[in-house]
């Protein structure tokens, strides 16, 4: 079956906006002091929720740069089935630049909420959400799944809503 990238694009983004029975996310905070200079780069999904646009997704990373216009790009690459699926959005800070708060669109004119709640103090792991307790991500600048970001992350989180991760293969 082929995938129909606007069509799933704006099931995202609507999905991304709220239109879930999830919790909201919005009473935990993103992390402060964020320097998005050295957010920018390669990110590896080590853990995530399940969700309908990465199912089957292996070896997932997304890639965030400085555009020309001062907006971020945004890849989110993946394997499905051995074809390497692309996904290209656009990203700015939502409010304050210093907190890890972005507005994310893979379908203009439509923005999500990334919103980094723990960042490694070396920027070398982090755990992002969007508006809602559907969508939780651990990613690394790199594949391994050792270190404390990766067991801080595995363990059950009484204090939020989100379920217990799943290892990305």
């Amino acid at each position: 079956m082929k995938y129909h990238i606007p069509l799933l694009m704006l099931v995202l983004s609507l999905k991304i906006l709220g239109c879930s029975n999830a919790g909201s996310t919005a009473s935990i905070p993103a992390v402060n002091n964020f320097e998005l200079g050295r957010y920018l780069g390669k990110w590896y999904e080590i853990a995530r929720l399940p969700h309908s646009f990465e199912r089957d997704m292996k070896d997932v990373y997304a890639e965030y740069g400085l555009r020309e216009d001062g907006k971020i790009s945004v890849i989110n690459s993946g394997w499905r089935d051995g074809k390497k699926s692309v996904a290209n959005g656009v990203a700015h800070p939502k409010n304050d630049p210093h907190t890890g708060e972005l507005r994310v669109s893979f379908f203009r004119p439509f923005y999500g909420d990334y919103r980094i709640v723990w960042l490694e103090p070396d920027y070398s792991a982090a755990i992002v959400t969007g508006a809602t307790t559907d969508y939780l991500w651990m990613v690394k600048d790199n594949f391994s799944i050792h270190g404390r970001a990766t067991r801080k992350i595995l363990l059950p989180n009484r204090e939020t809503s989100f379920p217990r991760l799943t290892l990305s293969a």
